[in-house]
């Protein structure tokens, strides 16, 4: 129709009538059939083959969109955070997590018999109170020891004290910090420093009745001095002799 309406507008601005006229039925006929055309395509769509066709055609389109939907739903089921994969690797993660608190848990209880019986041994060992030598035991392997009552004596030997008895007529000469010489008999001839840290203030073993002056003489005080004992050569026990630097 629109070559045949091409040719009629040619044919209107020509000046032959017969070429009018020809063009003028040639559009005439186009634009019938046309229409006759037209007739019989909504004749068709009027058919149930037509209609079953287009029921077809939007059957196949809303086919054609589930099988797009299926697709991204399977590609996100194989790849996505909600893949069989994944919920089955989420899956044994979640037992392994289960299987870790259960496994925490005995051990915190197997932390807390522990604790319990450290407790309990700890009542079974005796603790020094300082480090040292122990120098007596005063109890038997398996004997039973009431509260309080010793069971070993401990000494520190890097450093020990003896104590003198200085006569009164010459306890006036010492002084504290005094330096003082010890010997004893385990050594022979070697002699030991000393220092007096403390004089006694009131005599001992002072007889009841003193009248004359040589008895006075009896009356004694006690006298401490340190000794260094680096070596651990001196031991408690031994019977010393003290001399005094003047």
């Amino acid at each position: 129709t629109q070559a045949a309406a091409d040719v009629l507008a040619k044919a209107n601005t020509s000046n032959n009538p017969d070429l009018k006229d020809a063009a003028q039925a040639a559009y005439d006929d186009a634009l019938t059939r046309l229409e006759d055309a037209q007739q019989v395509y909504d004749d068709l769509l009027e058919t149930n083959a037509a209609v079953n066709i287009i029921n077809s055609r939007q059957d196949l389109v809303l086919a054609v969109e589930r099988v797009q939907a299926a697709q991204t739903r399977l590609a996100a089921l194989q790849t996505g955070e909600n893949s069989l994969k994944v919920i089955a690797a989420q899956s044994v993660l979640d037992q392994a997590a289960a299987a870790a608190e259960q496994a925490q848990g005995s051990v915190q209880q197997a932390q807390a018999n522990l604790t319990l019986l450290d407790a309990q041994l700890s009542k079974l060992s005796i603790t020094a109170p300082f480090d040292g030598v122990v120098l007596g035991r005063s109890v038997e392997v398996g004997e039973v020891l009431s509260p309080a009552a010793p069971a070993f004596s401990l000494g520190q030997l890097a450093s020990l004290t003896i104590t003198v008895y200085v006569p009164e007529t010459e306890v006036g000469l010492l002084s504290i910090n005094q330096a003082a010489q010890l010997a004893v008999d385990s050594y022979p001839g070697e002699v030991f420093s000393s220092t007096i840290i403390h004089i006694a203030d009131q005599a001992e073993f002072t007889p009841r009745n003193v009248q004359t002056t040589e008895g006075r003489k009896t009356t004694v005080f006690a006298v401490k001095l340190q000794i260094a004992n680096p070596d651990g050569k001196l031991k408690p026990g031994m019977p010393a002799d003290v001399s005094f630097v003047k």
